[in-house]
């Protein structure tokens, strides 16, 4: 879901092909299954906040079951509020160039 996110145009969607075709484990593809899905939900519970964060929550609940990461975002304050139950509070940082939604 995080990544269909950041399909939106040809530029973008270049760009984005471009990063997941290198050969390297920069990029970590995971799929949902019941154990992230698990902690998707307590981060949404934790945070008071409906599934329309559900993308955001993806990421926290990903840094959460790897004790920790860095999120690039352009929505830091809905990442810092997710966030905020788990630990520390993420620090701001750019989207990578690839522009996100809002």
């Amino acid at each position: 879901m995080t990544l269909a996110e950041l399909y939106r145009g040809a530029g973008r969607s270049q760009a984005l092909d471009s990063l997941l075709a290198r050969e390297n484990n920069a990029v970590l593809l995971r799929d949902t299954d019941r154990q992230l899905a698990r902690i998707v939900g307590s981060v949404l519970s934790q945070a008071s906040l409906s599934s329309a964060h559900i993308v955001d929550a993806h990421a926290v609940a990903l840094a959460v079951e790897d004790g920790g990461g860095v999120v690039l975002t352009p929505d830091v304050a809905d990442l810092e509020r997710l966030a905020a139950p788990t630990g520390p509070s993420p620090s701001r940082a750019s989207d990578g160039g690839l522009g996100g939604p809002g």
